[in-house]
C-alpha cells in the first residue's frame, strides 16, 4: 500500500453486517492501518449490494487504493469497478471462505492483512468477464453451481476474524 500514486485517496468499502462495520474500534484500527500518515483521512463506505460496491469503485480516481473488507463476491464487484476506474483494489478477508485471500496468501484477520500491506506492492491480477459478470476467482453455471452449492454445505467453512 506504500507504492500507489502520491497523493491518492484511500478507501474502505465494507459490508454494513460485518464485524468491522458493527465494531468502532475495530474500524478505528482498520481505518488507521490504512492511512500513509497519521494525519490523512480514510474515507468509509458501507456497502448497500454488490453494484452498489461495484459503482463506488468505478468512481473512484485512478490509483486510488480501496481497501475492500469482504468475501470473494463483494471483492468481485469491487474489482468490476476497478477495471473501469483504474483503482488499486487491497483485498481484505471478510467473508466465509475467503477464497481470493487465501489464494494470494493476505492473512485470514483484516487488521492484520491491513498493517501487513504497508510493505505490499501493488500487482496486475487476470479479471474474467462472461456476460458482462466479472469473476476474480471463480465462475460456475448450471450444474456444476449446484454441486458447489452442496459442498459448500457440507465442508468446514474458514471464518475470518473480521
Amino acid at each position: 500500500m506504500s507504492h500507489p500514486a502520491a497523493g491518492a485517496t484511500r478507501h474502505l468499502v465494507v459490508h454494513p453486517r460485518s464485524r468491522v462495520a458493527r465494531n468502532a474500534a475495530r474500524l478505528d484500527a482498520l481505518v488507521a492501518a490504512l492511512a500513509a500518515s497519521p494525519t490523512e483521512t480514510v474515507t468509509v463506505h458501507r456497502s448497500r449490494s454488490l453494484a452498489d460496491v461495484t459503482a463506488y469503485v468505478a468512481a473512484c480516481a485512478a490509483d486510488d487504493v480501496v481497501a475492500v473488507v469482504g468475501g470473494d463476491g463483494m471483492l468481485g464487484a469491487a474489482f468490476a469497478g476497478a477495471a473501469r476506474s483504474g483503482a488499486v483494489i487491497l483485498p481484505l478477508p471478510g467473508g466465509s471462505g475467503n477464497d481470493l485471500c487465501r489464494h494470494l496468501r493476505i492473512p485470514s484477520d483484516a487488521l492484520t492483512a491491513a498493517r501487513a500491506a504497508r510493505a505490499w506492492s501493488p500487482s496486475p491480477i487476470d479479471l474474467l468477464d462472461v456476460g458482462g459478470r466479472t469473476c476474480v476467482t471463480a465462475l460456475l453455471l448450471g450444474y456444476l453451481q449446484r454441486v458447489s452449492d452442496r459442498g459448500a454445505r457440507l465442508r468446514p467453512r474458514h471464518r475470518g476474524s473480521t
